[in-house]
C-alpha cells in the first residue's frame, strides 16, 4: 500500500495519508474549512435580476425561481386565471353544442386526412369524432369555434400539439 506524503489545505502541516485525494490532515481542518465556505456564502447573498410575470416590470430578488415581484403582483394574477377559468375560456363542458356545430360546419369530414366521420363509433375508437384546436392552446390558441375544427381522434393524437401549416 503507498503512503503519500501532503500538506493540509487548511493549517499547511505535513501529514502522511494512505489515501490518494486526502487534503486535509484530520477531521478537526475539514470542519473548519466547511465552516468557513457555510459563513462566506451567507455572508454575500446573490440577487438577481428578474420580470414580473404579471405587471412585466422588473425587479431584483434573492431567489432564482421568484416570478412575481410582490404579493399582490401574484395575486392579481391567480385572480385573473381564475376569472379566466369561471368565464368558461378553457371549459368545452359549458358549451355543449359546439361539437355538433363543428360537425356539421366541417360537413362531417375530417379536417386533417379529408376522410369522412362516423358518429356511431364511440370513443375509444381511433376513428370516432374528435375535436382539435388548430393553434394549439398550449401555444397561445383560443377554444373558441374559429379555432376548433373536426377531426378523427387518431389524427388529433398524430398531430400532438403542433400549429397547421398553411
Amino acid at each position: 500500500m503507498n503512503n503519500f506524503t501532503r500538506q493540509c489545505a487548511w493549517c499547511s502541516q505535513t501529514f502522511t495519508t494512505s489515501i490518494h485525494n486526502k487534503i486535509y490532515c484530520s477531521r478537526k481542518c475539514l470542519d473548519r474549512k466547511k465552516d468557513l465556505r457555510r459563513r462566506e456564502r451567507t455572508n454575500t447573498p446573490t440577487y438577481f435580476l428578474m420580470v414580473c410575470q404579471s405587471c412585466k416590470q422588473q425587479f431584483v430578488s434573492r431567489r432564482k425561481n421568484q416570478i412575481y415581484c410582490t404579493g399582490a403582483c401574484s395575486d392579481y394574477y391567480r385572480e385573473q386565471r381564475r376569472k379566466e377559468n369561471e368565464a368558461g375560456r378553457w371549459k368545452a363542458a359549458q358549451r355543449p353544442l359546439w361539437k355538433a356545430r363543428i360537425y356539421y360546419r366541417d360537413k362531417g369530414i375530417c379536417q386533417l386526412c379529408q376522410k369522412p366521420i362516423d358518429l356511431t363509433i364511440a370513443y375509444p375508437n381511433p376513428m370516432s369524432y374528435s375535436i382539435d384546436h388548430k393553434i394549439p392552446r398550449s401555444q397561445g390558441g383560443s377554444h373558441n369555434q374559429s379555432n376548433l375544427q373536426a377531426t378523427h381522434l387518431i389524427c388529433n393524437t398524430k398531430r400532438g400539439n403542433k400549429p397547421i401549416d398553411n
